[in-house]
């Protein structure tokens, strides 16, 4: 057994150079040490005017009242609503409103109007914008829910997928205001303006989906699209798949640069659309018999 340095209380002593009966006391004697203050000093205990718990003196501050930081904000909150620290009923405490957000908060101090850090910036960005502090009650412009304006560049949708939304709408030439309705295979537009629409068609990609204008060109052709063909808008208007507005495009070319693979690839082309290749000798010889 063996007496702490810091509490004077008996331990058993499991390792040989243990001088602290807790990690409490290791911390304390470490924190005295290094400060130059006598180890076994201020080791009496103190009541905690909050809460009633005995507690040690961690440092040397004389004058420690509490025994935890929440006693400490406890106190605080109770001192501003003009009640006593060790209130054993426990009564209600007065709240105030947020100048800025309007919502109810429990003060820590007398002066304090704002309910945390992020309103008092708000209220300061504002008050440099000469605009009213107090965020203004609005409808939302897609889904007329309510909601309190929280930056002034954002004053007509209530969160960032309204606003999404109502990009989408103005775009397709749609009525912004409206809940969210989608037609079962209607299809929807991509984040590329493109109308993608789901089928079984081999045009299509793993998940079922294909491009509305893919989809118009096959039917037009009446077979599926190669892979080194594409389709085009003309007039650029990436939603708008009316077949006048369609033209295929070709990406194939040849692989070398011989003129005889050139010559092998153009004849392979034209005989993929339906054109039949003659050299000019044997027009000749066709001609001359």
């Amino acid at each position: 057994m063996r007496n702490c340095e810091v509490c004077n209380n008996d331990f058993k002593v499991t390792v040989s150079n243990k001088m602290s009966c807790s990690p409490t006391c290791a911390r304390i004697a470490k924190y005295r040490r290094r400060n130059g203050l006598a180890i076994a000093n201020f080791s009496k205990t103190e009541l905690c005017l909050v809460c009633d718990k005995p507690f040690i003196l961690t440092n040397k501050n004389i004058q420690q009242k509490y025994c935890s930081t929440p006693c400490n904000n406890t106190a605080k909150l109770r001192i501003c609503n003009e009640l006593p620290i060790n209130d054993k009923e426990q009564q209600p405490v007065n709240t105030k409103r947020c100048l800025c957000c309007d919502l109810e908060f429990m003060p820590t101090t007398k002066q304090q109007i704002y309910c945390g850090k992020k309103c008092a910036a708000n209220a300061s960005h504002r008050r440099k914008k000469e605009l009213p502090i107090l965020l203004k009650i609005m409808n939302c412009g897609v889904c007329d829910k309510e909601f309190r304006q929280k930056r002034i560049n954002n004053t007509d949708y209530c969160s960032a997928k309204c606003k999404k939304l109502a990009a989408t709408r103005k775009r397709q030439g749609n009525p912004i205001k409206g809940a969210r309705k989608h037609i079962h295979g209607s299809g929807h537009i991509n984040a590329q303006g493109y109308k993608v629409l789901s089928s079984s068609h081999p045009n299509a990609s793993g998940r079922g989906q294909i491009m509305e204008h893919t989809l118009v060109m096959s039917n037009s052709l009446g077979r599926p699209l190669r892979k080194c063909e594409t389709v085009h808008h003309r007039n650029g208007i990436r939603d708008d798949n009316r077949i006048e507005n369609l033209e295929l495009w070709s990406g194939s070319h040849p692989c070398g640069q011989r003129v005889e693979d050139k010559l092998a690839w153009c004849k392979e082309f034209l005989e993929i659309y339906g054109f039949d290749v003659i050299l000019k000798e044997k027009i000749k010889e066709q001609t001359s018999s």
